[in-house]
């Protein structure tokens, strides 16, 4: 193995299987007699989750893996929830560095988050965004970065820092921490677009096409997209997409019959989620590729409100389970963005839990990152 990511994860992964199978290896931690949340089969019941190394062990009856120096910890009378996840939001926004963000946003329950580097790609380019991508590496939450494909906007009509275009996708879509293309904003007025500057539709399948071959996420930007528009922008985007810019319930539904990802945004400044969640609680439609997302954050909301948990607290008071709306922050945007390591709660996945107190409140009592505590209102 040339990555020795995979060989310590091979080790790590042989001592586990040792764990469940022999006498002589245990759990290091057992959160015992809490309600897992099972965000698979969308239910909620009793079980024990071992974590051993960063990795889940065993999901159920886990008293058989508690040694001399487990860790036990009583979650009785709590949930037990995958780590939540921030699909599209900008650090920018927030005016804080993404170890600031981090900082605050990891007692909230969330454990991932996508960023769209798209304010410091229009100032300083390339260099920005990998600026970015390195601080990465230093905070303990899972941080991926979608980077802008074209900057600025609207080519001619602005002035930016930096003229990014698909010359310099190969750098950055094979740069760490990257995995994707953000926001496809230069065919958002499509009609527009095609009729006046049809080389930006070139540059952006350029752009997209090579993300394809790579097998990563593209995300869209189609605000008031139907039909025929919206098509050729899912195809400008190769073909898959998500939409961050829904904001009626007749968007929600064309998107979501149309295969868009659909990311209902609920942040500081833009709250279109009670609109966009009427295309389930109404027409019925099933809620697996609807996500929600922040779009802009301010620190003070951060500090007073939450992040993704108060996102949640909100989409159950619209009338969906928590079962289902905790779905939309965990498993539906880890199935989109590819991320198979992060999103529920199994065995060999990394243990990201967030321990919640009240679910319909979604007050959230600790967080496990990593299969480390990482913060807690007690002393477990």
């Amino acid at each position: 193995m040339k990555d020795a990511k995979y060989l310590k994860m091979a080790i790590e992964y042989r001592n586990a299987i040792d764990a469940l199978m022999g006498n002589k290896e245990f759990a290091d931690t057992v959160l015992k007699g809490g309600q897992v949340v099972n965000v698979i089969t969308r239910e909620i019941y009793k079980a024990d989750i071992a974590i051993k190394h960063k990795y889940i062990l065993l999901v159920g009856d886990c008293k058989d893996l508690i040694g001399p120096e487990t860790t036990v910890i009583d979650v009785t009378g709590k949930y037990l929830s995958p780590g939540f996840i921030d699909s599209h939001m900008h650090f920018e926004s927030s005016m804080l560095t993404i170890t600031e963000f981090s900082r605050l946003s990891i007692p909230s329950g969330t454990t991932t988050l996508v960023a769209d580097p798209h304010e410091i790609g229009n100032a300083l380019g390339p260099v920005g965004m990998k600026a970015m991508a390195d601080e990465i590496d230093n905070v303990p939450s899972n941080v991926y970065l979608v980077v802008p494909s074209l900057t600025p906007d609207c080519p001619d009509l602005e002035t930016a820092g930096y003229d990014t275009s698909s010359k310099d996708m190969e750098d950055l879509l094979n740069y760490k921490n990257i995995i994707g293309i953000g926001e496809l904003q230069g065919f958002s007025n499509a009609k527009h677009v095609y009729r006046n500057t049809p080389e930006i539709i070139t540059d952006l399948l350029a752009s997209t096409i090579y993300a394809k071959s790579k097998n990563m996420v593209v995300d869209g930007n189609a605000p008031e997209l139907f039909g025929k528009e919206l098509a050729a922008h899912i195809i400008a985007a190769a073909g898959k997409c998500s939409c961050h810019e829904t904001t009626t319930k007749e968007e929600a539904v064309e998107k979501l019959r149309q295969g868009v990802y659909l990311f209902m945004r609920e942040g500081s400044t833009q709250k279109n989620m009670a609109e966009c969640i009427r295309a389930v609680t109404e027409e019925k439609m099933d809620s697996r590729r609807c996500i929600l997302a922040t779009d802009d954050m301010v620190a003070a909301d951060l500090e007073t409100l939450g992040h993704m948990n108060e996102i949640v607290r909100r989409t159950i008071k619209q009338g969906i389970r928590p079962e289902e709306a905790i779905q939309m922050v965990t498993i539906n945007p880890a199935t989109y963005f590819g991320l198979d390591h992060v999103g529920v709660l199994s065995p060999g996945k990394q243990a990201d839990i967030a321990i919640i107190e009240d679910i319909y409140e979604m007050t959230i009592a600790g967080v496990f990152l990593k299969g480390k505590l990482v913060s807690s209102k007690k002393n477990y």
